[in-house]
């Protein structure tokens, strides 16, 4: 009985730390979400200059499947 104690007690134990993780990402993501965004010291611009320039896209035939 003792091994089923223990895998009793580690399961309650990695089910309470899940709780935790999910409880610290909700707060971060609804409750501070607006304090962290604001933040001036967490600007991440995304600027068009960034963008990658995209090109054609052909088959092996040369028939043309995208354009940008």
């Amino acid at each position: 009985m003792e091994i089923g104690r223990r895998v009793d007690h580690l399961s309650i134990l990695i089910v309470v730390l899940f709780v935790i993780m999910s409880g610290t990402l909700v707060y971060w993501q609804v409750d501070v979400a607006g304090k962290v965004v604001s933040n001036p010291r967490n600007m991440r611009l995304c600027l068009e200059t960034n963008v990658p320039l995209r090109g054609r896209i052909f088959d092996r035939k040369g028939v043309l499947l995208a354009d940008m």
